[in-house]
């Protein structure tokens, strides 16, 4: 059976095509500005190609179509032409700014934005994959996987309050660019700085009754990748009750913080 990415930004439909392609004895098509592109391997090496024969290239039936919001018109162009080979395709829609209202009834989506920073990685496409295989073979006893559940989606509110605070931290810090920019406005801030040092400033911004740790919060928030060594660090000071001294280190997490919500 085969998979079709259905998007006119090339780019983003590559990335999202190779996450697919990225599971053995799967055909992976995608369909971007009125051409078809199929993966072929050529040694190690591994290029998108207009195949010869066009859409008549197709000739078994495509099993999950993934199509952006903006151009379910290519796809229904694309039905046109490969007729009874797209009668019983699922179709899972996405956009790069997902919000829940996009959802219609009947209507399955990827419940997070996709954007070229962020396509699906290949534990979602996997996922993908395997729900619709379910639901090929009987579809009550399915169980929906994260990517396509709204309710599984997770916030982003921890992350960005962690990148506050190190923006407040960064502000009352002299060797910091951020403290030049406000203590132009603002005047001399630094008598703050002692305060920002206490991992209590830190930790009482966080202070819950559930027993999830800092750390588990943000790796949480930060999924699907890995949450990376800089912010790790930083959790870490905060988490063992140390003085966060390290002006270099609070840039660094929060160069990766910043970095990770704008991809979101």
């Amino acid at each position: 059976m085969n998979i079709i990415i259905v998007d006119n930004e090339v780019d983003r439909t590559k990335k999202i095509a190779e996450s697919f392609s990225e599971i053995n004895q799967q055909e992976v098509y995608y369909f971007s500005l009125n051409k078809l592109y199929k993966k072929r391997q050529f040694g190690d090496s591994i290029n998108w190609l207009e195949p010869e024969e066009g859409i008549e290239d197709i000739r078994t039936e495509i099993l999950i179509a993934v199509v952006h919001d903006n151009d379910s018109s290519s796809w229904e162009t694309l039905c046109e032409q490969l007729k009874e080979l797209s009668k019983s395709t699922f179709v899972v829609r996405y956009s790069g700014q997902y919000q829940d209202k996009l959802r219609k009834s009947n209507q399955e989506w990827i419940s997070r934005s996709v954007t070229i920073n962020e396509p699906l990685t290949s534990q979602e496409a996997r996922g993908i994959l395997n729900y619709f295989q379910c639901q090929k073979r009987c579809k009550e006893k399915c169980q929906i996987p994260a990517i396509l559940d709204p309710s599984k989606q997770k916030s982003k509110f921890i992350l960005s309050a962690l990148a506050i605070l190190c923006q407040g931290y960064l502000a009352v810090h002299p060797e910091t660019e951020l403290y030049q920019q406000l203590n132009n406005l603002l005047g001399d801030v630094s008598q703050k700085t002692k305060t920002t040092e206490n991992p209590e400033w830190w930790q009482q911004s966080f202070a819950s009754e559930d027993k999830t740790t800092l750390t588990e919060k943000i790796t949480g928030e930060w999924e699907p990748e890995a949450l990376p060594q800089t912010v790790s660090k930083l959790l870490d000071a905060i988490e063992g009750n140390e003085s966060i001294t390290d002006v270099k280190m609070v840039e660094a997490a929060y160069k990766a913080i910043a970095a990770r919500l704008t991809s979101i």
